[in-house]
């Protein structure tokens, strides 16, 4: 094929590659302070593991009625925090923040959400309630040049919180 011919080809399809991801792109989702509370399923403490390996240990709670904090534990003392992030509702805008990557919410229901990368991050997460003890964590890094698409899944089960004494 001619240089300038296959130019010209490799021109046309890019731009209509562009085109095409431009139209696909969607709006934010709009998220309102109703939906952000149908997140209360996530409140309380939790262990998770993936496939045998080494369980962790989170816990979710409401700061107030647009901040829902997570905190990652090493243990089940729930003592000392190894690492935290938030959930924040902004405006109509879910965010997952955790140090410096952020996600967006793409999908939300009394049953799921699902995150999407902004900033700092590559992967998507989504966390799927089974029931009021059990939901499950699915990460998803798209693939890059050399590597394949990889999937974590994570269950998570509700720990019980410590009964209190009473004197």
């Amino acid at each position: 094929m001619h240089p300038r011919l296959l130019r010209s080809v490799f021109s046309s399809l890019a731009l209509s590659c562009l085109c095409a991801a431009a139209g696909a792109q969607q709006s934010p989702l709009r998220i309102t302070p109703g939906q952000f509370r149908s997140l209360a399923w996530l409140e309380g403490r939790w262990r998770g593991q993936a496939g045998g390996g080494r369980a962790f240990y989170e816990a979710y709670a409401f700061v107030n009625d647009s901040t829902l904090a997570s905190r990652t534990y090493p243990d089940s003392t729930f003592a000392t925090p190894s690492d935290s992030s938030e959930i924040r509702l902004r405006g109509t805008e879910l965010v997952s923040q955790s140090g410096k990557k952020r996600w967006v919410a793409a999908a939300l229901d009394t049953a799921h959400v699902r995150f999407a990368p902004v900033a700092g991050a590559r992967n998507t997460f989504t966390w799927r309630r089974k029931s009021a003890d059990v939901w499950v964590a699915t990460l998803r890094w798209p693939a890059k040049f050399g590597r394949r698409t990889r999937t974590l899944v994570y269950r998570m089960e509700r720990v019980a919180q410590p009964a209190t004494r009473s004197p």
